[in-house]
């Protein structure tokens, strides 16, 4: 968080600092490249600071953001699990199979272990790996094609 901070304050700085070495139209864009830049870090991060996790007695709820907010009710939770990847950081994943949602919490989430535990309690938490290119939305689809294959589609043998 420090480094972004110094990146965001750096960058207009160095395109000012730009004026006592390179011709001005130069200077000029670079600023204006760099204050760009460090405008949309700072929207970036205080999309972060504002977002939270509620859960509540029938319902989670996701506020990302400002003006987006997503309520799943936990009965309507149809595949969540805690992930692992590789050498990322783990982090829990929330799908909502009917508006078909997808929404992922990583572990640098303040309160992510009591979010773990909460999750546990409420739905059949899967605990899995995926490989280094492997994605949650790959699995998925992994895991919604088998579903719609076992639920009445024929195969091959049923045919014969």
């Amino acid at each position: 968080m420090i480094g972004i901070l110094a990146i965001i304050a750096l960058l207009p700085g160095a395109g000012i600092a730009c004026f006592f070495v390179l011709p001005v139209f130069f200077a000029i864009i670079i600023t204006i490249v760099g204050s760009y830049i460090s405008y949309h870090l700072v929207k970036y991060i205080l999309n972060i600071i504002h977002s939270e996790i509620e859960t509540k007695e029938d319902s989670i709820r996701f506020v990302i953001g400002k003006d987006n907010v997503t309520e799943i009710e936990w009965e309507n939770i149809d595949y969540a699990g805690y992930c692992t990847q590789g050498r990322s950081r783990p982090f829990l994943y929330i799908y909502q199979e009917e508006e078909d949602k997808l929404l992922t919490v990583p572990s640098e989430y303040n309160g992510f272990p009591d979010l773990v535990d909460e999750l546990r309690r409420r739905v059949a938490l899967e605990d899995i790996t995926l490989g280094e290119a492997d994605t949650i939305n790959d699995y998925l689809k992994e895991k919604l094609e088998d579903k719609s294959d076992d639920n009445g589609s024929l195969s091959d043998q049923d045919a014969e």
